[in-house]
């Protein structure tokens, strides 16, 4: 179901190719695009210019989670492969749901060098910039 939700969004993104004649600007996607609220993400551009995700795996094992890079997108499926739990719970605030997140990549972040570390309970998945494509400073006066 999250991978539908997010071919909407760009479908609607493409719906501009099929009335060149209109005169208006294409809408640009932005550099990042999440397909969903769950699991709590950060995403961010690092001081280094560096695409960074980070995402809140409470409860989830390091085996649980899967990534994966297709067509400027990464795919984060978390399972929790653990026993299953015959407690009793008075309150439940924490989530252990399986699931798959998508995070659009643009295309000025080198795919190759994807980078993910799992501490504290935190995946953390770091996309450097492309050669050339260098963040530019501005200083504000």
């Amino acid at each position: 179901m999250i991978r539908y939700q997010t071919k909407l969004i760009e479908d609607v993104f493409n719906l501009f190719d099929t009335f060149p004649s209109l005169d208006f600007p294409k809408p640009k996607l932005p550099d990042a695009l999440c397909s969903g609220s769950f699991p709590p993400s950060n995403i961010m551009v690092d001081e280094d210019g560096n695409f960074v995700i980070q995402i809140a795996c409470a409860g989830y094992t390091q085996e649980g989670i899967k990534l994966e890079y297709e067509e400027h997108y990464i795919y984060v499926e978390l399972t929790d492969k653990g026993k299953s739990e015959r407690a009793t719970y008075y309150q439940r605030g924490i989530k252990k749901l399986d699931t798959l997140v998508k995070y659009y990549l643009s295309p000025k972040y080198d795919e190759t060098k994807i980078k993910a570390t799992f501490t504290n309970g935190i995946l953390a998945i770091k996309v450097p910039l492309k050669e050339g494509m260098e963040a530019i400073k501005i200083k504000v006066e």
